[in-house]
């Protein structure tokens, strides 16, 4: 899976950002278990499953599986953190 395109959407003044990676296909539940690797992960069985991967004090990631972008929250931006899920949503 590669990243079409990186938008900020909010970024507030005590730091937290929240980004939106916008991918090159549809995320499925595999990628989901694989964009959770070492971290908590939280699976829904709705309609259309919903996931949140928690990073404690790093990021948290959400998205619907079948969709083509996902959230991330960072409570403490830095370039080298995004670079770390950058890899992580990337299957370089």
């Amino acid at each position: 899976m590669k990243i079409e395109a990186i938008t900020t959407l909010e970024e507030c003044l005590d730091g937290v950002s929240i980004k939106e990676y916008r991918l090159d296909g549809e995320v499925q539940r595999n990628e989901v278990d694989r964009f959770a690797s070492g971290n908590r992960l939280e699976y829904f069985e709705f309609a259309r499953p919903f996931y949140k991967i928690i990073s404690e004090g790093r990021f948290t990631m959400k998205g619907v599986v079948g969709n083509r972008s996902v959230q991330v929250v960072y409570p403490s931006f830095n370039a080298a953190l995004e670079k770390e899920v950058v890899n992580r949503l990337s299957n370089d």
